[in-house]
């Protein structure tokens, strides 16, 4: 059995789940499950090295001879976020960012239900991190947030919003890597043009920045800066910063450690001012940082600071990600020359005429042939398939053609349970090691969730 490119597919059963992948990944064992599908830890026969297989599950209908459709299949808006992240991922290149080693393809276009990637394999999410006994010294959270942001600033120069960041989708090795994961939510905003977003429903409620709680039609690339920034405050605090149970009791927890903002601090719709306005709180001196000194008395004052800035009320106010890795407290470990800028602005308009499951699906299906062109070079008979090879009614060619990109080999799981103090994997490395020989021990934390 052979997949449209040549490959040889072999059948794997997993814990009752069938994975039809080539007979190079020899899968060890399922790392995680979610609403779309599952996490398999991989080895890579070719490489030796250990990857993530990701199988999202029943994605497209397929469809026999007769145009008989077989096997359920998701929803339309479930449809564009695999499509999404496949275009992103492929886009990106960033050591902090999850890298795509491989999209594995279809058997056929009819059979083109699941849709598989192959990332990087992680060791831990930052949520089981902060869930543990685990100790972080400063320069750890130092390291974690800078990552973050490094991540946030290549992003950003694409025009590319994260909009989903929470711990969950920050995952780590016992080295102190981190990678930024998840970019279903993603999308792109023209922001000399018209800089709103189609929907403002993005997040886990608890890192939702306040205008988009307050449902502001204009929104800016600091809604990220506000996530990282709680994920910062909970890397200080180990419990979350704003855990509201409601879009009002969010922002009433909010304002409740920020103070209250002024008039012209507010940013949302008509009735979210007013509801801000006729709250009762101590106004807020958004210059200060003294609710995060009283939150966090032993903490760094450098990265209070910092905190204060990432989590101004007022979007126009808050630090952008590329100065906030030039702030103070960074500076054992930022080297502007290796400021990573993406080389052109990633566009979204693909998703402009998709419609349709149809539509969806013959996109999705030419991307992933239009990768493995550019990655794997040509099937075993010398020719790729396109969609339009297959007499398929209505197909077109990938509006989006992926770049060819060299990514920097994965990092296997580490077998020590010990690992040293983080640093800065560069040559301006400054080796500044956290005092009394701290260290990210990957044993005491679970394991990481679906990613």
């Amino acid at each position: 059995m052979s997949n449209v490119i040549g490959q040889q597919l072999c059948k794997v059963d997993m814990e009752g789940e069938e994975l039809i992948i080539p007979t190079r990944y020899q899968v060890e064992k399922i790392i995680g499950r979610g609403s779309y599908g599952l996490v398999c830890s991989t080895r890579d026969r070719v490489t030796g090295k250990n990857v993530a297989l990701k199988k999202n599950i029943d994605i497209f209908p397929r469809i026999v001879s007769n145009r008989t459709v077989i096997k359920k299949t998701r929803s339309i808006l479930t449809q564009k976020r695999i499509l999404r992240e496949l275009k992103v991922l492929m886009h990106l290149n960033h050591p902090n960012i999850v890298s795509l080693k491989e999209v594995i393809a279809p058997i056929s276009f009819n059979d083109f239900g699941d849709v598989y990637f192959v990332t990087d394999l992680m060791e831990a999410d930052m949520r089981a991190i902060l869930s543990s006994n685990q100790g972080l010294s400063d320069q750890h959270i130092k390291y974690f947030v800078y990552q973050m942001l490094s991540a946030l600033a290549h992003m950003h120069s694409a025009d590319i919003l994260h909009r989903d960041l929470k711990p969950e989708n920050v995952l780590l090795n016992a080295d102190c890597e981190l990678r930024i994961c998840d970019f279903g939510l993603s999308r792109g905003v023209d922001f000399e043009q018209d800089p709103t977003m189609s929907t403002n429903y993005v997040q886990t409620r608890w890192y939702r920045a306040p205008e988009l709680l307050l449902d502001h039609a204009t929104v800016t690339k600091e809604i990220d800066v506000w996530s990282v920034g709680c994920i910062f405050g909970e890397l200080y605090g180990r419990k979350v910063l704003f855990q509201g149970t409601s879009t009002p009791n969010q922002l009433m927890r909010i304002i409740k450690v920020l103070g209250k903002p002024t008039p012209a601090d507010i940013k949302g719709s008509r009735s979210g001012v007013e509801f801000v306005n006729n709250l009762s709180a101590p106004e807020n001196n958004s210059e200060s940082s003294l609710w995060a000194k009283r939150m966090f008395p032993g903490a760094n004052p450098l990265g209070l600071d910092l905190l204060n800035k990432m989590l101004q009320f007022n979007p126009d106010k808050r630090i952008t990600a590329e100065d906030a890795l030039k702030h103070p407290y960074f500076s054992d470990l930022h080297d502007p020359t290796e400021v990573i800028t993406a080389s052109e602005k990633f566009d979204f308009s693909f998703e402009d005429t998709l419609d349709s499951t149809h539509a969806i699906k013959t996109e999705c299906y030419n991307t992933v042939i239009q990768y493995c062109k550019s990655h794997q070079g040509r099937s075993s008979n010398g020719v790729l398939p396109s969609v339009a090879s297959q007499n398929v009614p209505g197909s077109r060619g990938s509006t989006t053609e992926p770049q060819k990109t060299q990514r920097r080999s994965s990092i296997s799981s580490s077998s020590s349970k010990r690992t040293t103090s983080p640093q800065r994997k560069s040559p301006a490395n400054k080796n500044r090691r956290p005092s009394n020989g701290g260290y990210f021990d990957s044993t005491s934390v679970a394991k990481q969730t679906l990613y």
